[in-house]
């Protein structure tokens, strides 16, 4: 098995996205690391749903032994880790801010972002499905 992509950044608990392909070719999109109270964890891909009450709930749509499911956050846990390392070595040698998240400035709908923050929110919007506030994912 292999991370087939791996999107990181900073949505409120949520650190990353991921996708992992197993040895037969079948991809299972929309794994998330939560960064939870005990330290970072690794979600199975869910969709929220209401409950009786209307509280918002979510529940899993991939089940998997928890062997599989072991091997998954592992794999997923050092993807996330190992591009952690490489993003804070490129910032130590190009002397930059060391944060190994990605910040996206969405002030570009009142023109008070400079142009290239504006341009980079646009596209991040444009090709990360995740990035919508109506997508389901928690805040």
């Amino acid at each position: 098995m292999k991370v087939e992509r791996i999107n990181r950044g900073n949505w409120g608990k949520v650190k990353a996205f991921l996708d992992i392909k197993t040895t037969e070719g079948l991809v299972i999109k929309g794994f998330k690391i939560i960064d939870g109270t005990s330290g970072l964890f690794v979600s199975m891909p869910s969709e929220p749903y209401k409950d009786e009450n209307g509280d918002t709930k979510y529940r899993n749509f991939v089940w998997v032994d928890n062997d599989i499911r072991n091997e998954f956050s592992e794999l997923c846990l050092n993807a996330y880790h190992s591009q952690t390392e490489k993003v804070m070595d490129y910032h130590r040698q190009n002397n930059m801010e060391s944060t190994p998240t990605m910040k996206v400035d969405t002030r570009n709908k009142s023109n008070d972002a400079p142009k290239h923050v504006a341009d980079d929110a646009k596209r991040f919007e444009k090709y990360n499905p995740y990035a919508q506030k109506d997508s389901g994912m928690p805040e």
